[in-house]
């Protein structure tokens, strides 16, 4: 898995986000190089994890179309 990259705009609006979270869940406030190191922490550890659950969630996806347009396909054919 080849690492993020997000934009300065987004990681802006991340930081935010993740700022708004300690403040209103955890009633802590986190300075930014806390929500800098805390951001680079769940990317890390838990981004593969997402991925692979992404990937895996699209190949059972394809796996079943893909079963739908065999039938079909074997629906189509002219019996001998």
């Amino acid at each position: 898995m080849k690492k993020v990259e997000l934009k300065k705009e987004e990681q802006e609006a991340l930081e935010r986000e993740v700022q708004i979270f300690f403040e209103e869940e955890m009633d802590q406030t986190l300075n930014n190089l806390q929500v800098q190191l805390m951001i680079r922490f769940m990317t890390e550890k838990l981004g593969a994890h997402y991925y692979n659950q992404g990937l895996n969630d699209a190949k059972e996806f394809l796996q079943q179309e893909f079963s739908i347009v065999s039938e079909n396909v074997l629906d189509l054919e002219a019996s001998s």
